[in-house]
């Protein structure tokens, strides 16, 4: 008998392909993208609130609280939510506002002045006091700002600020609350709510930035102004009924 051989073929291997470099970029891009949207919008909002009030209440000396902080990373837009800066001494309000809503605009700030298209205020207030002894309650925030930081300070006012300009500003419902207690017969008086618009405002240059304010008094007293601002030289023109 004749013995019959099985040749068996052998299976060919197959070798795990590699991602091609553009699957791997794209992964990469993914990656990133999803980094940074949840970095903008969800880990980087409660960081920021934390050191604002942080460094606010010890720059301000007086207890700043937020409500809630906004970020868009792709409108590259923050939002401030009840802010409230605490009065230094006694109970109330020294200033704060219910939202403040900025846009930053990065591609405008390419071309020599930083660009806000847009800035938005509601409910603003605060409260000036002149005490008993004749001095302002926020006369220490004065001091802080007025006064020279040492060499540096001077050789950062020696240098010229980058313009800012601002697209569009808008503020509304805002109100001043102010007290003399200085005088024999202590004066109290709420001016508000004031609301007003200016837009294409610059801080260097001549050219005049129209808007429109409007404010009425706790007695009832009303007053508009319409017109043209200017920051560098400051001046304005228009019309006040």
């Amino acid at each position: 008998m004749k013995s019959v051989e099985k040749s068996e073929s052998a299976a060919p291997v197959q070798v795990p392909r590699r991602p091609s470099r553009l699957r791997r970029n794209l992964l990469i891009a993914v990656g990133a993208l999803l980094l940074f949207t949840v970095t903008g919008f969800f880990l980087l909002p409660p960081l920021l609130k934390s050191q604002l009030e942080k460094r606010a209440s010890a720059i301000l000396g007086r207890k700043v609280t937020v409500g809630k902080v906004r970020l868009n990373p792709y409108a590259l837009s923050l939002t401030l939510e009840n802010l409230d800066v605490r009065l230094k001494e006694g109970d109330g309000s020294f200033v704060g506002w219910n939202r403040l809503y900025v846009n930053f605009d990065a591609l405008a700030s390419l071309h020599g002045e930083w660009v806000l298209s847009e800035i938005e205020l509601e409910g603003f207030h605060a409260a000036a006091i002149v005490k008993p002894n004749g001095t302002l309650n926020f006369a220490d925030v004065l001091e802080k700002v007025l006064t020279p930081s040492g060499s540096a300070g001077t050789a950062g006012a020696a240098k010229a600020a980058r313009p800012i300009r601002i697209g569009s500003l808008k503020v509304s419902e805002a109100r001043l609350e102010f007290a003399d207690q200085s005088r024999k017969k202590p004066f109290a008086t709420v001016v508000g709510p004031v609301t007003f618009a200016v837009t294409e405002f610059r801080t260097a240059g001549a050219k005049g930035a129209p808007y429109h304010l409007e404010a009425v008094s706790e007695a009832g007293e009303k007053f508009a102004w319409t017109g043209s601002i200017a920051a560098e030289p400051f001046g304005t023109t228009g019309e006040f009924s």
